[in-house]
Order: C-alpha cells, then sequence, then structure tokens
C-alpha cells in the first residue's frame, strides 16, 4: 500500500517547519533538525528519555533537499527548503509596504509605484536640493532659487534672483530720454539718442559743441570749413555739403528707421536681421504646437491657447499636454482607484466660477468662457497679487513690484463695484 508524503511528513516536531539538517535520535527513531536536538538540554523531545543521542540521517536530508511544492501566492515551483526564502524576497504576489510612504502593495507592483511615490527623495532640476516628489510642484513653483518668472513688462522668463536688476535693464520698460525728456521703451533709446534732435554733439571742423538740430545749419557757415564735400559721419560717404541733409534722411545706410511691427528704431543694415531674430512681434513657430505666435505673445499663447503645453498631473506628477489630460486620467496609475466622475448634462445652464461675473453658459462651454472671461485672476509677477484680466494691462503698466500701491486685486472687489461685462467687454 502506497503512502502520500506530506509536508508534515517531514516536519520537525520541535519547530514544526522542514527539516533542516536532519537527525534521527537513537531512542525513539524521531527525525529532528540539528539545531533543534541541541536545544532540547540533553533529553528526548518525543519520549522524554535521557541522555538524548542521535546521528545524522543522510538519506532524509537529500529528500527534503530534493521536495518542491507550488507557492500558495503565486503558484510558482519552489523547493520545499527554499519557501520561506521565496516568500520573504521574491514572490510577486506577497504584501509588502514602500519604504518611503509605508504604503502597502503586491511586490510586483511596488517598481511601478517607485516612479510616482510621493514620498519618495528626489533632486529638484534647478537648483539639485533633495526634497520629496510631492513637494517638487510647489518647490519649483514657489521657494526654488533657480526658478524661472515672467517679466511684467517684456514678458520674459528670467530667474527670480535676477528679476531685481532684470528691471534696471528690461528693453521695453519705459525711460525718458536726457536731452528732449520724451519717454520711449529702453530698448529706442539708443537708436532716438543717435538722431534726437536735443543731444549735444560737436562740429567736426571747430569741435564746437550744440544740439544736433543746429548742427547743420552751424557747418553751412562755419569758418572752419572749407571743403565743398563733406563725408556722411554715420555711414562714411562723400556727399556734397548741400546733400548731406536729404542724404541723411533718405539714402544714408547707417540711418536709424523705426520697424513697422514692433516700432523700434534700427539701423536699416541691419533690419533684416532685426526682423527675423529680434523683433519682439516678429511671428515665431510654437515649440510645442508648431504653430505661428507672435514671439511677444507666446507665453500667453501657452497659458491659454496651445493644447500642446505640458501641464501637471495632479495624481501622478508628471507632465503631460493640454489636450490629453482627460484621457490621461483614465490611464494614470495614480487615479484609477478614485471615483469616476458624475455624468453631467451638458446642456445644463452654469454659472461662471469667477468672482464678479455673473455670466452663464452652457455646461460644454464653461471651460472656454473661463479662459477668456475678463474676471479671470491673472497673477502679477513683480508684485504677487492676483489681478482681474479687464485690469491687468493698466496695472503692469505703473507696477513697480509692490503690493502696497495697488488694492484692485480680485479680494478686493467691493460687492457693488459695477465692472466690465462678460463676455461683450473685450481687451
Amino acid at each position: 500500500m502506497l503512502t502520500l508524503v506530506t509536508e508534515e511528513t517531514f516536519s520537525c516536531p520541535v519547530c514544526l517547519d522542514i527539516l533542516n539538517d536532519a537527525i534521527e535520535v537513537d531512542c525513539c527513531q524521531a527525525l529532528l533538525c540539528l539545531e533543534c536536538a541541541k536545544r532540547c538540554g540533553g533529553g528526548c523531545p518525543t519520549c522524554r528519555r535521557q541522555p538524548l543521542k542521535y546521528r545524522a540521517n543522510i538519506p532524509i536530508r537529500r529528500i527534503v533537499l530534493e521536495l518542491k511544492e507550488s507557492c500558495e501566492q503565486c503558484g510558482e515551483i519552489v523547493l520545499l527548503s527554499e519557501r520561506k526564502e521565496h516568500l520573504r524576497n521574491s514572490c510577486p504576489e506577497v504584501m509588502v509596504s514602500c519604504g518611503d510612504c509605508l504604503e502597502t502593495m503586491k511586490r510586483r507592483q511596488i517598481d511601478q509605484h517607485a516612479g510616482y511615490c510621493a514620498k519618495q527623495p528626489v533632486i529638484c532640476s534647478d537648483c539639485e536640493e533633495e526634497m520629496e516628489r510631492g513637494e517638487v510642484f510647489a518647490h519649483q513653483e514657489q521657494t526654488c532659487p533657480n526658478r524661472q518668472v515672467v517679466c511684467g513688462t517684456c514678458r520674459h522668463s528670467i530667474l527670480v534672483s535676477e528679476f531685481h536688476n532684470h528691471s534696471k535693464t528690461c528693453p521695453q520698460a519705459i525711460v525718458s530720454c536726457e536731452f528732449c525728456k520724451q519717454d520711449m521703451k529702453r530698448s529706442q533709446l539708443a537708436g532716438h539718442e543717435k538722431s534726437c534732435l536735443q543731444a549735444l554733439v560737436k562740429c567736426r571742423h571747430c569741435a564746437r559743441e550744440m544740439r544736433r538740430n543746429d548742427l547743420l545749419d552751424h557747418e553751412s557757415s562755419c569758418t572752419k570749413n572749407n571743403a565743398s564735400k563733406i563725408v556722411c559721419e554715420e555711414c562714411g560717404v562723400t556727399v556734397g555739403r548741400k546733400k548731406l541733409a536729404n542724404h541723411l534722411a533718405n539714402k544714408c545706410q547707417q540711418r536709424m528707421v523705426d520697424c513697422l511691427e514692433c516700432g523700434q528704431a534700427v539701423v536699416l543694415v541691419e533690419m533684416k536681421i532685426h526682423s527675423k531674430e529680434q523683433c519682439e512681434n516678429r511671428l515665431t513657430e510654437c515649440v510645442f504646437c508648431k504653430k505661428k505666435v507672435v514671439f511677444n505673445d507666446r507665453e500667453a499663447h501657452w497659458d491659454d491657447f496651445c493644447d500642446q503645453t505640458p501641464v501637471w498631473c495632479d495624481d501622478c506628477l508628471k507632465l503631460i499636454p493640454r489636450s490629453d489630460v482627460w484621457q490621461h486620467k483614465f490611464e494614470c496609475p495614480g487615479y484609477n482607484n478614485k471615483p469616476s466622475p458624475p455624468q453631467l448634462n451638458l446642456d445644463d445652464m452654469v454659472m461662471c466660477r469667477h468672482r464678479r461675473c455673473d455670466y452663464k453658459v452652457r455646461r460644454d462651454s464653461l471651460e472656454e468662457h473661463e479662459k477668456k472671461c475678463v474676471y479671470r485672476p491673472i497673477k502679477c509677477s513683480p508684485c504677487g497679487q492676483l489681478i482681474p484680466r479687464f485690469y491687468m494691462g493698466f496695472h503692469e503698466e505703473y507696477c513697480d513690484g509692490s503690493d502696497d500701491d495697488f488694492d484692485f486685486t480680485i479680494d478686493a472687489l467691493a460687492d457693488d463695484y459695477q465692472g466690465p461685462q462678460c463676455p461683450e467687454y473685450s481687451d
């Protein structure tokens, strides 16, 4: 008659585990682990006889080393003697804890979880400071010393540590000519001073200093000017004295002309390079959607209109295109355990969520309306206040970076304030 061999057949009666280095006692032929026999105090643990004498059971040791069974968790066939080691270190179905956030999951999920664990230490790509992954977004937006901020005047992105110095050199800042006191952009000042009629210049013949608008009359009668022709000081071309004024106004290749797009004064021979590489109003290609946009408006395009602009997923903290946000919610590993969104009727009329805007729109048009809403709050980079969109242009013109001079923020709007009506008002 065949006897069924089970795990209990090769179990130690002391530790109740699989025999490890099996020995056989002389008194009752019981099988024990070698270590268990040494801990029994000199007596047999099964029949209580003393002294305990035993010998190694080589055949049983060989059998135990070759026994196999199916893992109760993952179904993998493993040696019986290695079962505990398998469950402790390699079984993919055993529940383990994340070493960072202590969340419990199956071992096969731990590598995927490590890709978006909010408690996992990561390095900020800008300042190389170590922090938890869940703190990276707030750090890069608010406290990182190497974060980028947008200048409210020229709309260029600059390091926050350089913002104070940038305000002194911003090419779009309004400055005054020291000679004629005319206000203009800083980028136009150098070109303006070369042609400003009130600027002080010296006569090339007698070195007398005078205003530019008096120079031509002076040189025509200067007692030290005996030449019938003179050299244009701008381009070096020799022209007749009487034709100099016409040459400077219409023919000189070094004369200053205004860019038709941005109005900046540029040397004529440099206009081609300016139009292609320097003009703030030139057309350029969006780095995300490849559409043509005005260079100075690219930041607004990325914020409000570009459907390929990368945005942060709040659940897995990854950057994804704005157009893929909804689809990403169904694939996001951090979103799968959240309840499904309620089914909404897209034909319902809902109120705009921006304060002071009483406009009602269809639910499927709400997102598009709120992007263009004149009461949409926009953060001013210099002073950090939230300003209504319709007031942002006036605010930027006079904002000096302090939040003390203006009290026209979203929170400061009085309940009876009569602002522009949405959506007829346009800025």
